[in-house]
């Protein structure tokens, strides 16, 4: 990842599941929704069914409408993979409407009893003036994503 201005970083450990398990979720356009939601949809590109069925090299292949509450399109994000390691990690650089960089690492490790999931992000924002207000929105976000995920697998196990 690049040393961007505007990061942050969030882990959580989920108890009793694999790395596996874990990296099938994480790794699905469902789990992605599912952790955004019910606040933030992405629209899911068909021709790439998994995350991990993206080419790592850096290209945009696809262009994802972003959704608030689902239905009223609030930015498209042109998604971009630098690196996959199934089923420990990928490195996203991407951009959007609000962003000339947004970079995101998810990692999936083992740890004792279970797994431990971080997210890395930062981001360079089109307008300045506005990265402090995005920081919190995508710490929000993160925040969200993290306790729907940590839900999903207290209810799943």
């Amino acid at each position: 990842m690049h040393t961007l201005e505007r990061r942050y970083e969030m882990s959580s450990t989920l108890q009793g599941v694999s790395v596996d398990r874990v990296w099938n979720r994480v790794n699905s356009w469902e789990g992605v929704n599912d952790e955004l939601g019910p606040l933030v949809q992405m629209s899911v590109p068909h021709q790439y069914p998994q995350v991990s069925d993206i080419p790592a090299d850096g290209e945009c292949h696809f262009s994802s409408k972003v959704l608030l509450l689902g239905v009223i399109p609030i930015d498209v994000h042109s998604f971009s993979l630098r690196d996959i390691e199934p089923p420990h990690f990928f490195d996203e650089c991407s951009e959007n409407k609000m962003m000339r960089v947004w970079e995101h690492k998810r990692t999936v490790m083992p740890v004792e009893g279970g797994v431990t999931v971080t997210d890395y992000c930062g981001f360079e924002p089109r307008i300045a003036i506005l990265g402090g207000l995005l920081l919190s929105v995508y710490r929000f976000i993160f925040r969200t994503r993290h306790r729907r995920l940590r839900k999903h697998f207290a209810d799943n196990v």
